[in-house]
């Protein structure tokens, strides 16, 4: 007696978990230079070309070292998601797009949102937690500790 093709297929299904090799705190090529003092001939793997560039060379090597996942997370701004989800999608690798915001205590949150997220609506998001400077900044935001991973889910 041969098994139904519902119970077929499902006998296919992998056994186990399945493990990603994930990066979830990527930042765009500014962050030291701007969070850090550091020029960007003293940031290491800073590469002289322009910032699509970088990102090219960043997401080239994080699938030469096999990963999988990005999470992309300037602090207070969106603006580089795109140029990395575009660079990702070309060695299949996923984006989680985000930002990393500071509750009105200063502590940090690493906001990911699901792939396919617009820089614009991160944008809304911002300005919806009391982040209204468009440039990459470290303002904390209007919401706490608490109200904040509310407000993100």
């Amino acid at each position: 007696m041969a098994w139904p093709e519902s119970i077929q297929q499902a006998l296919r299904l992998p056994q186990g978990a399945r493990f990603y090799r994930c990066a979830l705190q990527v930042n765009p090529p500014h962050y030291a230079s701007t969070y850090r003092g550091a020029s960007r001939a003293d940031e290491p793997g800073t590469f002289e070309a322009d910032d699509q560039a970088q990102i090219e060379a960043l997401v080239a090597s994080a699938a030469a070292n096999q990963i999988e996942v990005l999470g992309i997370t300037d602090h207070n701004h969106a603006g580089s998601v795109e140029a990395f989800a575009a660079a990702a999608a070309r060695h299949g690798i996923v984006v989680f797009p985000g930002f990393e915001a500071r509750s009105k205590e200063g502590v940090h949150f690493l906001c990911l949102f699901p792939p396919g997220t617009r820089a614009s609506q991160l944008a809304r998001y911002l300005g919806e937690i009391g982040i209204h400077n468009e440039e990459p900044n470290d303002d904390c935001c209007k919401l706490s500790c608490d109200e904040l991973p509310q407000f993100i889910a």
